[in-house]
């Protein structure tokens, strides 16, 4: 048997001792950390994580502005907003979108053909703001969608306002269309007061009256739950609506002048003479904007781009015709109520006319033969206008 020395173990001793300190010291190093990380976090930074916590749970939904309703000069309405329901998905609300939307494909809620459109509209939306997945919801897929409505978080109907255009083809190139805001739309029009899924004018009158048309947008504050379902509204901030338009158009006259042009490639402008309103404005062939304001696939818009007959080109306003030949019928209208032109009786016309003390003839575009008023407006016959300015008296 060993025995240690006094001395040895008074050392052992003094080594464990120092050893305790130690350790003690370690833990009072640790809880006193662990003590000021608490009340850094409870008193200090608690307003910060506070705020983050509310970021989680608080969201703010943008209320668009109801859009100025357009009526023709006798208060009948041309452009109006219609109560429809949309399906909507927030992308940050959802683990994968892409299986989601495979579902909703799989349900027939959502169109296959549109899915390169969503698809763009999720990679330029901002944070958690809506996608409209489906833009007019039917009976039926409303009905499909309630039934399977736990299964998809982030995903919802909603109650929307969208243009509708009760006279269709008869005002689409007086009024224009609107369609979802484009980037290029961004650099022309105040950014600030549209969401990545708002409508905007995009031709004619719903263009050029953006400004009016658009209003200012409200918002609302919620508060959601884990599911991203709404528990309690934390307060809103209306829209201001925007501005209902009066035009001057005839829509009686409007509609008369469309059915004798509908079958054929033209444009028919009516003017009041007295102040310059416009009171017709049609140009065929036409469309039914209505198609064009509800969304489309890539491949329907193709088809109107390609269309022959270019039913989109607004030719009253952009197509370019020679003007000369609108004097003729002002001219006739002075020759009839001066009395220079009977309407029944027939003027030659051998395709050129001499001017009185002048050698050079002016040649009409053809030889028309005898002609009457009528006939010679129709056929645009310079002949018989040169002969009825010459009775006129008129010299220049």
């Amino acid at each position: 048997m060993e025995f240690k020395s006094g001395a040895t173990q008074e050392t052992e001793k003094k080594i464990f001792l120092s050893r305790i300190i130690f350790s003690v010291g370690i833990i009072a190093l640790l809880v006193t950390f662990i003590l000021l990380r608490l009340v850094q976090l409870q008193i200090y930074d608690a307003d910060k994580y506070k705020l983050r916590s509310m970021n989680n749970t608080i969201r703010t939904h943008s209320l668009p502005a109801t859009r100025g309703i357009i009526y023709d000069r006798n208060n009948q309405v041309l452009a109006e907003n219609q109560p429809v329901f949309q399906l909507e998905m927030i992308p940050e609300q959802i683990e994968d979108v892409e299986q989601t939307l495979n579902r909703l494909i799989q349900l027939e809620v959502v169109d296959a053909r549109k899915l390169d459109v969503i698809r763009d509209n999720i990679h330029k939306n901002y944070q958690f703001k809506s996608i409209v997945l489906n833009n007019r919801l039917t009976e039926k897929q409303m009905a499909v969608f309630a039934n399977n409505r736990a299964g998809f978080k982030g995903v919802d109907i909603k109650a929307r306002l969208s243009r509708h255009y009760p006279k269709k083809e008869i005002v689409a190139h007086a009024l224009g269309y609107v369609g979802t805001i484009s980037s290029m739309d961004y650099s022309v029009f105040d950014p600030s007061i549209y969401t990545g899924q708002e409508q905007i004018g995009k031709t004619s009158i719903e263009r050029d009256y953006e400004r009016l048309l658009h209003g200012k947008p409200g918002n609302e504050k919620v508060l959601v739950n884990v599911r991203g379902r709404v528990m309690e509204s934390l307060g809103k901030k209306p829209f201001a609506p925007g501005s209902n338009l009066i035009l001057t158009i005839d829509t009686k006259l409007q509609e008369i002048a469309y059915e004798a042009m509908k079958d054929k490639k033209g444009a028919v402008v009516g003017i009041d003479p007295s102040n310059g309103e416009i009171l017709i404005l049609v140009s065929t062939p036409s469309y039914d904007p209505n198609f064009l304001s509800r969304g489309m696939t890539r491949s329907e818009y193709k088809v109107f781009e390609t269309n022959k007959d270019k039913p989109l080109f607004n030719r009253a306003i952009a197509g370019q015709y020679p003007p000369g030949s609108v004097i003729k019928p002002m001219l006739g209208l002075a020759g009839l109520h001066l009395g220079f032109i009977d309407p029944t009786k027939y003027e030659p016309c051998d395709g050129a006319f001499l001017l009185p003390n002048y050698s050079r003839p002016f040649r009409d575009w053809r030889m028309h033969g005898p002609v009457n008023l009528k006939e010679a407006i129709q056929a645009s016959c310079d002949v018989y206008f040169y002969k009825t300015a010459i009775k006129m008296g008129i010299k220049t």
